[in-house]
């Protein structure tokens, strides 16, 4: 920024710092590559879409001028097949170097084409990740040994990057040296022009000598900063890869929100690359303030005092704005944090939110959550205009005190004593009243940000938890190497583990509660136990670091004296109810948790090095299937193929486009359920680890698939190894070598199932009660819950994926299911329109605040003009008392101006931030789903996060220095040219000039900005993936290979903002050179035209000073303007956001409306639950393929439905169809009550009925906000409806207020599934939909829940209930099964009268050619209650008597024949029920009626080879 007087002020440096600024682009648009010795591989693919929209722009630009040498200059061509790699700085020579002529072929070429990724530099050894994080923590270390919790982290900072602070340091002070020489020499200069007797030689001497001081002081400028700004990026790097790199180290127990560690390395390391250039001035500032002192008091005697003292008046307000922005900082960080984890989780959990109709309510959290973070912000903006505007004013006020004094005590003011002074005042009032208090803003910011750090580094490592694990151990013998036993726990107790101070305690909102919850554990923590015993009290211990310790507190024992001993070849199953602690057995087994007790004793296998660990929400990568399996591990196709096989994915595989080479999205988002938990197990069984921990892998997949993996993986693959298999699923338990039962984190037992099921506790009854059902009973449809629109969205990632996509070990990043949008071409007025009056009356913004931002430049330049006018007077006529008068009103006016201008801009600026944030959230939320299906979370939370920080701060504050720029560079022309008119001939060549550098550096900066934030995204990104599964990493032994792909993105990433760093450099490096010879050419001017135009010194004066501002001004102009455009491309992304279609269109509403005048909806609807189908059909967006097809079906009130299917049946495409998430077609074709659900809206419609989701999800907040957002109940209810589902025991003291982690991470996910179930029952709606909601609880709960939908007192005894399920003993005794086959209902009716139909051989369905002929199609008619198949074609009537196939027989006959007699017996008592209950026959005759129903059933069992 250039003030008023000639002096050009680097602002802060937003051009290379702003698009890092605040917050991680979350988002997860990535490529396969991985920085080895050479650039990655990335793909044109990646930039296609701006490549072709930026040729054919500018195509049509040159068509439109073809005739013209400017059409062929700008002309843009496409990027070479293969491209050279640019030169590198290490290798170039000293000048190059130093004049960034280093830069001129990628400047070259991106002014003339696109550029790509493999032509730009390798990184320098200096800026490398790996380096500069191993000095860090090398140097960390030493530390924390030798002064404990009292390590200081500046200290290692000062040590790692002292010499290049020092170095930028000395380049610095040199520059103000010549700043102060250049004000003596044009004293000197001036006093020539005062002299008539001067000669030309003289003056001449002195016009060089000020050009000399001009160019050495542009080249120290960018020397000063390119070091300085180099500096801080090697901070933000070694600093990122370092917490990266202790994210690997921490305990589970400590690794806290997942969101604060993504904040410190998106957030908190960027304010050391802000405060990097304007560091030095804390000491430089006081430097100049001396000398300058001096060097005034030469020229105005005491007045200099007054002038000076004038600035240091300034000082303690700015030093009392630098502490409000530090205590501002620290707010708003915290609520930044709540607001983007909050948004995260929200967004995460959208599914639940659009089927619960909760958008509203979610939507007033946030913008409750944004309010008070905007509170903060407004404080901050008021804070910034008021320092711009004093840095504005007060070059005005300094000349005004300091020239004032002078006169009052009778000095008499001259040209050369007047201008001189004003050099030395621009000098010193750039030092103290810009670059100090930014020193001081950024520096306080950087401190918190090092102090944040500071304790993350601080925090216990899971080396240090195992080392006082075997501390505490008994000194017994190890295990023997040549020992079948691989682990050995006794008296286990373990406990989550924390600091005594965590992370963000000082730096977070706290909200304490009775009620601890669990530290977010990853993917590997899903089972916390909410059980205390009585009386048990929690000791803390400690570990001992240096000559300190680090206490680590015990929040609550999750597992209390377990002894267990794990042999290879054996299957230990572990069971239990819901929350008692089986996940953190499995953790305490990996070292994950916290010995609590000196008896306990934990002792591994001598040569067990990995473990192979699968949690209980599979952790998937993005990138392929393949990848994911494979884990690092070397690709053995035959082992791979084997693997594939055993863990049933040879199906899967067959359907996927590109095999298991298919790229999965952000957490497997591409893949079902059980897709993803086959996919976790396939990584165990390929790696050879000879301990195998499985946490609950068989819940996600069908029975069938279950048996599958249990027998041919489990028993089979794994048969050499030690297994433990934690499962719900009491078929599998009971076959297990060993089983062990939890209960409140305690053994009951431990044994063979036949001795353990023999104790007095509640769980062990209900072993005892599973024993003496059949075997298979649980046996089902071979299904598993899957995504119906897993095709469309795989289709999509497939249309931007690489044809030859790498299949390498390390597949760290994958591309998005769609291409994000990339901004081209220049930004639109019509958009600086629209975010100027987004938030403010249109009046004010384009009247008043353009008249208050002239009318501040023009006061501020007559007042220098008066200046030198009264300078030059003669000296009788300085001592009228008009003179001085009229300057100071002159510069209170400029003062007054200023400040309102600044206020009123950064006013309009926070209104128009807060009004874009609250449409963008509003438009999102009630967006259709499909569009979180095709745009990842990481993408969206971008939007929110780092977009709107940028809108919020950088882009007022870099918009009003560039307007402030602006006005001065037209004052400085304007007053050249009115002083010397020949200039006017050489300002248009100069502007030529200055035009040729803006353009080619804004296509090229433009561009390289764009694939650096494509490869910061996986940085970013990397670190939440990593802290998900990090038990899984660090089970597998995969921390250095997971560090060497940080590094390397790290690596890739930094080369590109080098290569940014290096283009700023190079534009301003030739403006300022440019402005030199300018001002070369005005000072030799001066002189030449002396005589001839009658210049007087004041004039002259004020020109050169004007001119000495315009070395720095325009060249910063330039650089702000490009820079306002790519911040402007954050509210262009917003605003994108604030356009999306609304889930509910105009013709969606005027159904409503037209619907509501002829049948008005009742308040009470649905009343009965009574569903119709009447040919529907559905059709997912963006594809043409059906899904649903012409469904034919009446649901009468009060129904209990299961719906069954295999894999892709469209099961859970009908539940979608059914809550309007997909729009389904023809209109009218579903009916509730009577009324087409598509013209109800959606919030009704939604909203009354109740849905139990497969995968429970829980948000963060507290469980009255997770039952009942919208607060439409009272407390009774709520605690009425966790009463029913037995979760109001289990809150604590803290009741309802009880807080949820992200994700309900404190609640296991049978809690979290019983949360789901007190929703609906609190709900009480007539329509229940359960999807396979029991797959993840145990027997207990499993009883709950069907007592809930079928008990004559059960909750939901009167409610229309439709379930999917693959257990068909859960549905076996509903009113109606229904069957579902490529999107066709092709059977349905009571389970008896399905088992009823005479099965032939072709019935028995083989599930690897169950695909229907060509030329045949399923139908259904209304009718009957089977499916038939016809031969058809297109212009033929069906022709033949179809057959009818027993689909739903066929399923049970796959199970064994105990399984199916009992199925069967279910079955007919269901089925003699409502029998009785339909025809109430008289008492008499009910006798016959039983004879006749009872040789019935026999009848069927004797068809089926059932009677025995």
């Amino acid at each position: 920024m250039p003030d008023s007087q000639g002096q050009y002020v680097e602002d802060t440096p937003a051009e290379e710092t702003t698009h890092h600024h605040n917050q991680q682009n979350i988002k997860n648009n990535k490529d396969d590559a991985t920085v080895e010795k050479a650039p990655p591989s990335y793909t044109i693919s990646d930039f296609n879409n701006d490549n072709n929209a930026d040729n054919d722009k500018d195509d049509a630009l040159s068509k439109s001028s073809s005739s013209s040498w400017w059409a062929s200059l700008w002309k843009r061509s496409p990027p070479p097949p293969t491209t050279p790699v640019c030169p590198q700085r290490q290798t170039s020579s000293f000048f190059s170097r130093w004049t960034y002529a280093y830069m001129n072929p990628m400047v070259a070429r991106g002014a003339r084409r696109n550029l790509v990724p493999e032509e730009f530099p390798l990184v320098e050894r200096d800026d490398e990740a790996d380096m500069l994080s191993s000095r860090l923590l090398e140097e960390w270390d030493k530390e924390v040994a030798k002064y404990g919790r009292h390590a200081k982290l500046w200290r290692v900072s000062l040590k790692v990057f002292g010499f290049r602070f020092a170095l930028a340091g000395l380049a610095y002070f040199t520059e103000g040296l010549v700043q102060i020489a250049q004000g003596f020499l044009l004293g000197e200069f001036l006093k020539w022009f005062q002299d008539p007797d001067g000669t030309d030689r003289a003056g001449y001497l002195y016009a060089m000598g000020l050009a000399f001081l001009t160019f050495s002081y542009a080249t120290l400028h960018h020397v000063e900063f390119f070091l300085s700004m180099r500096l801080g990026m090697q901070m933000r790097v070694g600093f990122i890869a370092a917490v990266y790199r202790k994210c690997l180290r921490l305990s589970v127990g400590s690794t806290g929100s997942t969101g604060l560690i993504v904040n410190l390395v998106s957030n908190d390391v960027q304010r050391f690359e802000d405060a990097a250039p304007f560091a030095h001035f804390a000491w430089i500032a006081p430097v100049e303030l001396i000398l300058v002192t001096y060097f005034l008091y030469v020229q105005i005697s005491w007045a200099a005092f007054a002038a000076i003292g004038s600035l240091l008046a300034v000082i303690p307000m700015q030093m009392l704005i630098a502490r409000q922005f530090a205590k501002l900082r620290t707010k708003l960080v915290a609520f930044r944090d709540e607001r983007i984890k909050s948004l995260s989780d929200m967004l995460a959990g959208i599914m639940v939110v659009k089927l619960y109709a909760w958008e509203i309510p979610f939507v007033h959290r946030i913008n409750a959550l944004r309010d008070r973070e905007t509170a903060y912000i407004k404080s901050a903006s008021i804070l910034r205009a008021l320092n711009e505007a004093l840095y504005f004013a007060s070059s005005g006020l300094t000349s005004m005190f300091g020239f004032l004094t002078f006169y009052l005590i009778g000095g008499v003011l001259t040209p050369a004593r007047t201008f001189t002074c004003l050099t030395y005042l621009a000098n010193v009032r750039l030092a103290v009243t810009n670059f100090f208090p930014k020193a001081l803003q950024f520096g306080s910011e950087s401190w918190v940000s090092m102090k944040r750090i500071e304790e993350f580094l601080l925090l216990p490592e899971i080396e240090q938890i195992r080392r006082l694990g075997g501390d505490l151990k008994h000194k017994e013998d190890p295990i023997d190497a040549e020992s079948d036993t691989m682990v050995v726990m006794k008296h286990g107790t373990f406990s989550w583990g924390g600091t005594e101070t965590g992370l963000g305690d000082k730096y977070q909102i706290k909200n304490k509660t009775a009620n601890t919850a669990k530290p977010a554990a990853g993917a590997g923590a899903q089972d916390p136990t909410t059980t205390t015993t009585p009386g048990a009290e929690d000791q803390p211990v400690t570990v001992v670091a240096g000559h300190d310790e680090v206490p680590i507190s015990i929040s609550k024992r999750v597992l209390h004296d377990i002894t267990l001993s794990i042999r290879r070849g054996q299957v230990l199953g572990v069971c239990g109810p819901v929350g008692s602690g089986k996940s953190s057995l499995l953790l305490s087994i990996l070292g994950e948790l916290v010995p609590s007790s000196p008896e306990t004793s934990l002792t591994l296998h001598p040569h067990l090095h990995t473990i192979a660990y699968t949690s209980q929400m599979p952790w998937i990568l993005p990138g392929t299937i393949k990848d994911n399996i494979l884990f690092g591990r070397a690709y053995d196709r035959k082992r791979f193929e084997w693997v594939v096989s055993v863990c049933a994915m040879t199906r899967d595989a067959s359907r996927w486009t590109k095999g298991l080479d298919t790229l999965v999205g952000e957490r497997g988002v591409t893949l079902s359920g059980g897709q993803k938990a086959r996919v976790a197990l396939a990584r165990a069984v390929y790696s050879d680890s000879p301990l195998v921990l499985l946490d609950d892998p068989l819940s996600a997949v069908d029975t069938k698939v279950g048996r599958q993996l249990f027998s041919e993986c489990i028993r089979g693959a794994l048969k050499d190894r030690a297994v433990v298999l934690v499962t719900h699923q009491l078929q599998f338990v009971r076959e297990c070598d060993q089983v062990l039962v939890l209960e409140g984190g305690r053994c009951s037992g431990v044994g063979k199932y036949e001795d353990v099921m023999n104790g007095e506790t509640e769980f062990c009854k209900v072993l005892r009660e599973y024993w003496r059902r059949p075997g298979g009973l649980e046996g089902g449809v071979e299904d598993e819950a899957e995504s119906d629109q897993e095709d469309v969205v795989e289709e999509d990632a497939d249309k931007v994926a690489d044809e030859d996509e790498s299949t390498a070990n390390d597949a760290s990043t994958s591309k998005e299911m769609t291409k994000e949008t990339m901004t081209t071409g220049s930004i639109s007025l019509r958009t600086y329109y629209d975010y100027l009056t987004a938030g403010t009356p249109k009046a004010l913004t384009l009247t008043v605040l353009p008249v208050m931002l002239i009318m501040g430049q023009a006061l501020s330049d007559v007042a220098n003009w008066w200046l030198a006018y009264w300078s030059q007077k003669p000296e009788d006529e300085k001592r009228r008392d008009y003179y001085p008068h009229v300057f100071v009103g002159l510069v209170m006016a400029t003062v007054v101006v200023s400040l309102s201008r600044a206020e009123l801009f950064f006013w309009v600026s926070w209104k128009s931030g807060v009004s874009l944030f609250r449409q963008m959230c509003g438009k999102v939320f009630l967006s259709p789903m499909w569009f979180f299906w095709r745009e990842p979370h990481g993408r969206i939370l971008n939007r929110f996060s780092k977009d709107i920080n940028l809108v919020d701060e950088m882009l007022p504050m870099t918009f009003f220095d560039f307007i402030q720029c602006a006005f001065m560079v037209l004052g400085t022309v304007i007053i050249s040219v009115c002083i010397i008119p020949y200039i006017l001939v050489l300002v248009p060549f100069i502007i030529a000039g200055f035009l040729f550098f803006r353009h080619r550096y804004i296509q090229t900066s433009r561009q390289i900005k764009r694939i650096e934030a494509i490869t910061r995204s996986p940085v970013y990104s990397f670190v939440p993936a990593t802290l998900e599964g990090l038990s899984i990493v660090r089970a597998f032994g995969s921390e250095q290979r997971f560090t060497k792909i940080f590094v390397d993105l790290q690596n890739d990433n930094t080369r590109m903002f080098f290569a940014f760093l290096s283009c700023a450099r190079w534009l301003g490096f030739r403006l300022d050179y440019g402005s030199a010879v300018f001002m070369t050419i005005l000072s030799f001017g001066c002189v030449g035209l002396r005589g001839s135009l009658g210049l007087k010194a004041g004039i002259v004066g004020l020109l050169l000073s004007y001119a000495i501002q315009l070395t720095g001004t325009l060249q910063w102009c330039v650089r702000q303007s490009a820079e306002v455009e790519n911040l402007m491309v954050s509210v262009e992304r917003v605003m994108e956001y604030t356009e999306l279609e609304e889930e509910e269109s105009h013709d969606d509403i005027g159904r409503y409306q037209h619907r509501e005048t002829s049948q008005p909806l009742s308040p009470k609807w649905p009343e009965t639950g009574h569903i119709s189908l009447q040919g529907m059909s559905l059709t997912y967006p963006f594809t043409d393929t059906r899904v649903l097809k012409d469904l034919q079906l009446t649901i009468p009130p009060g129904t209990k439905v299961g719906i069954v299917g295999r894999t892709g049946a469209g099961k859970s495409s009908f539940l979608q169809a059914l809550f309007r998430l997909v729009p389904y077609h023809p209109p009218n074709s579903l009916l509730i009550d009577s009324i087409p659900t598509d013209t109800v809206p959606l919030r009704d419609l939604r909203g009354r009925m109740s849905i139990i989701p497969q995968e429970p999800f829980c948000f963060k907040g507290t469980v009255r906000f997770n039952i009942d957002p919208s607060e439409s109940y009272t407390d009774t209810d709520i605690y009425r409806a966790l009463e029913v589902v037995d979760l109001k025991s289990r809150l604590g003291t803290s009741g309802l207020e009880t807080d949820v982690a992200e994700n309900g991470s404190n609640f296991s996910v049978g809690e979290r599934q019983l949360m789901c179930l007190a929703r609906a029952i609190l709900r009480s709606s007539t329509i229940i939909v359960m999807d396979e909601a029991t797959s993840s609880v145990d027997l207990k709960t499993d009883s709950m829940i069907q007592t809930a939908i079928r008990g004559e007192n059960g909750m939901f005894k009167d409610a229309t209930v439709l379930t999917i399920a693959h257990r068909l003993n859960t549905v076996i005794d509903y009113d109606m099964i229904v069957v579902m086959e490529d999107g066709r209902i092709v059977e349905w009716g009571s389970a008896w009268e399905l088992l009823r139909k005479p099965l032939d051989s072709d019935d028995v369905l083989n599930t690897d050619t169950l695909t229907t002929t060509p030329g045949t199609t399923l139908t259904t008619t209304t009718n009957t209650t089977t499916a038939t198949a016809t031969n058809t074609t297109d212009d033929a009537p069906a022709s033949n008597q179809p057959h009818q196939r027993a689909w739903f027989k066929s399923m049970v006959s796959e199970m064994g024949q105990e399984a199916q007699k009992v199925l069967y017996d279910l079955a007919w008592s269901k089925e003699l029920q409502t029998r009785r209950r339909t025809h109430q026959p008289q008492q008499h005759q009910q006798n016959e009626i039983l004879n006749v129903d009872e040789t019935e059933k026999l009848d069927v069992l004797r068809q089926v080879g059932l009677l025995f």
